[in-house]
């Protein structure tokens, strides 16, 4: 899959960001403002197949990026 820009936008309080097509849980490689973030260190949880949910809130205007395989 290539980049997915989530629905929301990050506005500083916002941690559950979701995507328009469903991804296979366990595949998804995020990056925020260009850091990559990590789901084993609790950065952020796979809620379901289309929600992603941060420990901590993305800065204001910061760009989120999901990168993952799509469901078949």
């Amino acid at each position: 899959q290539n980049d997915v820009v989530p629905n929301e936008t990050a506005n500083g309080s916002r941690t559950v960001f979701t995507v328009a097509i469903p991804f296979q849980l366990g595949s998804t490689a995020i990056w925020v403002a260009g850091v990559r973030k990590s789901c084993a260190a609790g950065d952020y949880t796979e809620t379901n197949s289309t929600t992603i949910t941060f420990a901590s809130a993305p800065s204001s205007g910061a760009s989120v990026v999901l990168n993952y395989q799509a469901e078949p």
